[in-house]
């Protein structure tokens, strides 16, 4: 063999190994990648996971949700389908089983997904959602210690949503809470969920937990697409509602109640 055909040989062999290990090295990094993603949401192949909505009465049907909360659990449901888990979408009212055996992505405000309202209650004893009253100027505003996260006066100027998630107990399945003023902002958290995983799973860290408050400028201009971090609440979110002091005494209904 001349020593020309020599060196293209080798430089063909140098060249294919050189591609292969750079294949190998991509799809490596992209196995981890989707590993890491998928315990981030808490599924596997196969996995069953929960998609819970609500139920809203609204131009006389009476099981129908706002279109941008339809198109969030689309946008959910295809990047958990691409993880290989298998997405199902349950009314709140189908579902009376305790967080943490699948994976649970929780829909809409408290004033519309009761699901909603119980995670916040039990887990996210530092955030309260002011109820829905147009007369009110603090109507559904997000609070947390001293922050507070008012829906502007001006039509549809920004609007807010809370994105949370945790682990109900040692073990379990993760739970992630998406809770907005409005459905465009819904939208937007989700959007900023699936887009930001990986900066999420380093905000989850150890804990695996975390509670941000996320802010859609101009939905009516820019629909659900400018939605940026408006601030980390988790510290708030997850503190303990402080003990009543010795001696304190009970709401009345609360003192009426009996063991059974």
């Amino acid at each position: 063999m001349s020593s020309v055909v020599a060196n293209i040989v080798i430089g063909l062999v140098t060249s294919l190994l050189s591609g292969t290990g750079v294949w190998l090295g991509q799809r490596l990094l992209r196995l981890r990648r989707r590993r890491r993603a998928a315990a981030f949401y808490g599924v596997g192949a196969g996995d069953r996971c929960l998609l819970v909505i609500y139920r809203m009465p609204w131009q006389g049907q009476p099981d129908s949700m706002r279109h941008p909360d339809i198109l969030a659990l689309v946008d959910l449901a295809v990047q958990l389908r691409e993880l290989g888990a298998e997405p199902e979408v349950v009314p709140f009212d189908a579902l009376t089983e305790a967080p943490g055996q699948q994976a649970e992505f929780c829909l809409g405000g408290p004033s519309v997904n009761p699901r909603t309202r119980a995670h916040l209650a039990h887990y996210l004893p530092g955030v309260t959602v002011q109820p829905y009253d147009p007369e009110r100027r603090d109507s559904i505003e997000v609070v947390a210690g001293q922050q507070r996260f008012a829906r502007q006066r001006e039509p549809d100027e920004q609007v807010y949503a809370v994105l949370a998630r945790f682990v109900p107990s040692p073990g379990s399945r993760p739970v992630f809470v998406v809770s907005g003023q409005t459905a465009v902002a819904n939208r937007g958290a989700v959007a900023f969920l699936t887009r930001n995983d990986r900066r999420l799973q380093r905000l989850a860290g150890a804990t695996g937990r975390f509670c941000l408050v996320v802010r859609v400028a101009s939905p009516q201009v820019y629909g659900h697409g400018m939605v940026e971090v408006a601030g980390d609440i988790t510290e708030a979110a997850f503190a303990p509602e402080p003990a009543a002091p010795p001696g304190a005494e009970l709401p009345a209904e609360a003192a009426n109640d009996g063991p059974g």
